[in-house]
């Protein structure tokens, strides 16, 4: 429960199926409102309890939890940083094999062809990291409670901010936060809120 930081059904069980999260959910039949993150398992559990409730009992909402999604981000964006330091490395490199060319009174042109090269690759991941880190803090608002200019947060505003951060956040490594950042439960929490 994020408020109070209790981890209420912490227990060992077989596995992590639906019906085993279906089981421990239904103990708490008054419950109205599920943070979970997006394991396959979890998710199924909660909506066979959706789909169980009777009448009378309150509906149970369900929201992703906004860790998960930043701490994806965060592993993407280092692996790209990662990148980012390997070409610079390259280019480096490439840069002191024309100099000690020179040095050596050696023809120097296809090493600097190299070299420029090298440097246009490592500029283009930059520019690339930079751009995804932009639109990595732009999606990161949109699931914070406030927005940029301190207002209370809404759903509209949120999956417009997140609509414009998806095409800086391209590439395949970044599939997992996209799916998590579209999901309707990624916002319930700003729904709750108001």
């Amino acid at each position: 429960e994020p408020a109070s930081m209790t981890w209420f059904p912490g227990r060992k069980a077989d596995g992590r199926s639906g019906a085993t999260w279906a089981k421990v959910l239904c103990d708490w039949p008054a419950l109205s409102y599920v943070t979970a993150d997006a394991g396959s398992g979890l998710q199924a559990g909660i909506a066979a309890v959706q789909q169980e409730r009777k009448e009378g009992q309150p509906p149970l909402e369900n929201g992703l939890d906004v860790f998960h999604t930043t701490d994806e981000a965060g592993r993407v964006l280092r692996l790209r940083w990662n990148r980012v330091e390997q070409l610079w490395e390259q280019a480096e490199t490439a840069d002191r094999r024309v100099k000690e060319s020179q040095r050596q009174g050696r023809d120097a042109r296809g090493a600097a062809v190299a070299a420029g090269h090298a440097r246009k690759k490592a500029t283009a991941a930059i520019a690339q990291y930079e751009r995804c880190e932009a639109g990595w803090k732009r999606a990161h608002g949109a699931l914070s409670v406030f927005d940029s200019r301190g207002q209370l947060n809404d759903r509209g505003r949120s999956e417009q901010e997140i609509a414009r951060a998806l095409p800086m956040l391209s590439g395949r490594e970044w599939s997992k936060v996209r799916n998590f950042l579209q999901a309707k439960e990624a916002l319930t929490f700003l729904d709750r809120l108001h």
